[in-house]
């Protein structure tokens, strides 16, 4: 039953006006939302090194993103993905995940 599964922590930094309390009320049974300031985050806060899920505005992703332990997915509010491929092109690069034949 979905009862008995542990809950992921979502985490939703946004400063889109009652993405929260949507997110919120339609994962009440599914997942932990908290909601943090975006402006203000840190990456150093409980609720950002426990998150396995983070939704945010992509413009925000390059002060808190890399590193986060649980970190599992991320959901950007907007289209685009430039900010957190850069992010994380320093650690993978395409041609390291390409294999010759």
């Amino acid at each position: 039953m979905i009862n008995d599964m542990p809950q992921p922590k979502v985490c939703v930094l946004t400063q889109i006006p009652n993405l929260v309390s949507l997110l919120t009320a339609r994962c009440v049974s599914m997942a932990h939302v908290v909601s943090l300031d975006p402006t203000r985050v840190t990456g150093k806060e409980p609720e950002i090194q426990e998150a396995e899920v983070i939704v945010s505005e992509p413009h925000f992703a390059p002060l808190w993103l890399y590193g986060l332990p649980n970190l599992k997915l991320v959901h950007g509010t907007w289209a685009g993905i430039d900010r957190f491929v850069s992010i994380f092109s320093p650690l993978v690069s395409l041609s390291s995940c390409m294999t010759e034949e």
